[in-house]
């Protein structure tokens, strides 16, 4: 277990997988069984192998009691159904952390994955009452960056380009995804852009340039 958690840490995904395999088939009792399962889940998802990630996660949901475990492998299963176009049901396995596991880190998450969906089905209102309802629900500025950082796109959708800079200023103070502050930065870049601010168009420019070089949106900006 120890060397497969290793391997996962270091991103040898399909190796990391063979361990924790053979661990779970050694030790099926042990207390880091649930874990090892669920590491396979996300391995095999690193992997673009979404149908045999989504069977571990829903294994994991089902024979675990932990709440990390769980609310974890439901937002797992929600990125699968993502990855593979399953709209109505991500929205449904993201409506089951909100209310199953309230206050839980999933369920910020799983508040930004419907966000996303919605907005891109462009249900524009949906998504902007599911990230403020997330804003509230969840004080810590640190952890709601990427509810800012989508509400920031529904405004742009809905052609309101002052509340969508607010927005994105709030998503670029607080996340840590360096690809999705770069994405803010040129959007609101473009937005001043468009206004005819020049100055301040190429100052977010420039910062994707100079802080977040590895970003894609580097060719971009």
């Amino acid at each position: 277990y120890l060397i497969g958690d290793a391997g996962f840490k270091e991103g040898e995904y399909n190796s990391s997988i063979g361990y924790f395999n053979r661990a779970m088939s050694i030790s099926p009792g042990a207390k880091w069984y649930g874990f090892a399962l669920y590491r396979t889940a996300q391995g095999y998802f690193m992997m673009d192998n979404y149908d045999e990630s989504a069977k571990r996660f829903a294994e994991c949901v089902k024979s675990s009691k932990n709440v990390f475990l769980i609310s974890n492998s439901l937002l797992g299963m929600a990125r699968n159904y993502e990855k593979r176009g399953m709209a109505q049901d991500v929205l449904k396995v993201c409506d089951d952390i909100a209310i199953k596991f309230p206050k839980s880190d999933a369920s910020i998450e799983a508040y930004y994955i419907k966000a996303k969906i919605l907005n891109n089905q462009k249900r524009h209102k949906e998504a902007e009452e599911v990230c403020l309802t997330g804003i509230d629900k969840f004080a810590s500025p640190i952890k709601i960056g990427k509810l800012h950082y989508e509400l920031g796109w529904v405004y742009v959708k809905e052609s309101k380009s002052k509340e969508a800079l607010s927005q994105f200023e709030m998503a670029v103070e607080n996340l840590k995804n360096e690809k999705l502050i770069s994405s803010a930065l040129c959007k609101m870049g473009d937005i001043y852009l468009d206004a005819g601010d020049f100055g301040r168009a190429v100052e977010k420019y420039d910062t994707v340039l100079k802080f977040y070089a590895d970003s894609p949106w580097v060719d971009y900006a």
